[in-house]
């Protein structure tokens, strides 16, 4: 018993030295709190993340400039899982020069996940007026998930940078 006590005051010492102090989830009210300085997620196509709600899902666009075709994919928060949608469309408003762009990405079919129309994380269109774009600015329509709709959503699509 007086090992212990004499660990004790060393214990404490130690763990207020360790470092940068954080609140804890119970300290904050927070039951999933996120630090977003150090909890960033990468893209699984090497496109944008968009952030829906308070990190409740993400919105990965990704363009292939050869062929103009743009690409939604629709994920979880942590970009981990797919996330299904029954959208019939997505509909992004783009500025990609001095004329905006309204354009509707439609859901994709894949026949080894067994999404299709109506079930889908993956929607897309080819527009010509992309091809050879590496930068645009957007607004994401609205985006229906897990029975959840986020609307007018704006992003930035930069090519060859990094994107949180």
């Amino acid at each position: 018993m007086c090992r212990m006590r004499r660990w004790i005051p060393v214990a404490l010492l130690l763990a207020a030295c360790s470092g940068e102090e954080r609140p804890t989830p119970a300290a904050t009210g927070d039951a999933h709190s996120h630090d977003h300085d150090a909890h960033a997620h990468a893209p699984r196509y090497g496109g944008v993340l968009v952030e829906l709600g308070d990190h409740e899902a993400q919105v990965e666009l990704a363009l292939d400039g050869e062929s103009g075709t743009l690409t939604a994919y629709l994920w979880d928060g942590h970009v981990e899982e797919a996330v299904r949608s029954d959208m019939k469309s997505l509909r992004i408003s783009l500025i990609t020069g001095r004329d905006p762009l309204e354009i509707d990405l439609w859901p994709v079919t894949d026949p080894l996940t067994g999404e299709k129309a109506g079930d889908t994380s993956r929607f897309e269109a080819t527009v010509e007026r992309l091809k050879g774009a590496i930068a645009f600015d957007g607004i994401l329509g609205d985006v229906t998930l897990r029975g959840r709709q986020y609307r007018g959503k704006a992003f930035e699509y930069r090519e060859d940078e990094e994107h949180e």
